[in-house]
């Protein structure tokens, strides 16, 4: 039984899509029954806040972009080998010492927190990780992974508070760019205006002589396309950085963000060392990468919480009130690293088979979905 057209619409891009100015950058948008991506617009073209062609600050938010190209001038990386898991230190509270760490990971937007008494940040190095007590030669990456009004508050102010210039002072080893947040539900305008401007902050970072490892991210094949050609101009580039936080920590699409990295990796040609920001939940389908490191604040949440990690897994370390929790601390870093190299030399997950194509109409696919009738079975 054949569709009722030769090439089943999920294959093919709107019709929207034909004439359309950014269709080179998009490669175009999928989705059976809808005409282009603008029917995720929210027709309120006075507060929209995203990329639309009927929002108001459309023509403002698209020079302040300089476009959705992902063309950018240079981007500087020196590749080390990093360690297996780099902790994250939220704060220097309840502790008394000074934490000994092969490596540390800081939020750069919590080290760029401007003081209410002095109006600006931290720009000595040493008062910076005495800040988070580290002992003042532990090498610093500075992860610009976190919320969108974080992000866009640094997208604000970047330029007016010498920020970028504060970074370079704090003297970090590696500077992860921001993780500007891709919807599925908006105007595809959005996406490639966030991934560009994730990739607009890494080009200024290392306009400033810092070290940077780009944040890459993507809705649709086109993107993860783009992002190939890329990593395959940017020759020097060998380290990259995902997250597993938020969308990608379920399964489903965990698995389908792997996937397209280890695509992106083939196409490169070249090893990439895989940045995975809470990545330990998915370390047996990261195989593919042998140089791969997590960065999560696993350990250090656990220990302000008083809790231990032990081989039954993580239960309650109870204390005095006022107790400082340095060698707790310690412990529970040491134990939590040796799981992640478990992990990581446990054997690869078996791959789910690929599902059945369906013969259905693809409206009534799209309708079946909606809850209103049932596809037709594929015949054998």
């Amino acid at each position: 039984m054949i569709p009722p057209t030769s090439t089943n619409t999920r294959f093919e891009p709107a019709l929207g899509c034909q004439h359309c100015f950014a269709q080179e950058a998009c490669g175009g948008f999928y989705h059976p029954g809808n005409l282009d991506c603008l029917t995720y617009c929210c027709n309120k073209p006075a507060s929209c806040s995203y990329l639309c062609p009927r929002n108001n600050n459309f023509i403002a938010i698209w020079r302040d972009t300089d476009g959705l190209d992902i063309k950018i001038k240079a981007l500087q990386q020196h590749y080390d080998r990093l360690p297996a898991y780099i902790p994250l230190i939220q704060h220097g509270s309840k502790r008394c010492g000074e934490l000994e760490v092969p490596i540390a990971a800081i939020t750069t937007f919590s080290a760029t927190r401007r003081d209410q008494v002095t109006r600006d940040m931290l720009r000595d190095p040493v008062r910076m990780r005495q800040r988070y007590r580290l002992t003042p030669t532990t090498p610093i990456i500075l992860s610009s992974i976190a919320k969108d009004a974080k992000l866009e508050r640094y997208w604000r102010d970047r330029r007016h508070h010498r920020v970028i210039e504060g970074i370079k002072s704090l003297a970090p080893v590696h500077v992860i760019a921001p993780n500007f947040s891709l919807f599925r539900d908006v105007p595809r305008f959005d996406n490639l205006a966030n991934i560009k401007r994730s990739l607009l902050c890494a080009e200024e970072l290392s306009t400033a002589g810092l070290s940077v490892i780009p944040y890459i991210a993507g809705i649709t094949g086109h993107d993860w396309e783009r992002w190939a050609g890329f990593l395959r101009e940017h020759t020097t580039i060998r380290m990259v950085c995902k997250e597993f936080q938020t969308g990608p920590s379920s399964n489903i699409k965990g698995a389908w963000h792997i996937a397209r990295l280890e695509e992106l990796q083939q196409c490169t040609g070249r090893a990439l060392h895989l940045i995975a920001i809470g990545g330990r939940r998915h370390l047996p389908r990261l195989r593919a990468f042998p140089d791969l490191t997590v960065i999560d604040s696993v350990p250090f949440m656990r220990t302000m919480h008083r809790r231990i990690l032990n081989t039954g897994g993580w239960s309650p370390a109870p204390s005095t009130a006022n107790a400082p929790l340095d060698d707790l601390l310690t412990h529970n870093i040491t134990a939590y690293r040796a799981r992640i190299s478990d992990l990581r030399e446990r054997p690869p997950m078996a791959r789910r088979p690929p599902r059945p194509m369906t013969n259905a109409n693809p409206n009534q696919l799209a309708l079946w979905q909606s809850g209103d009738t049932a596809p037709i079975a594929a015949s054998a």
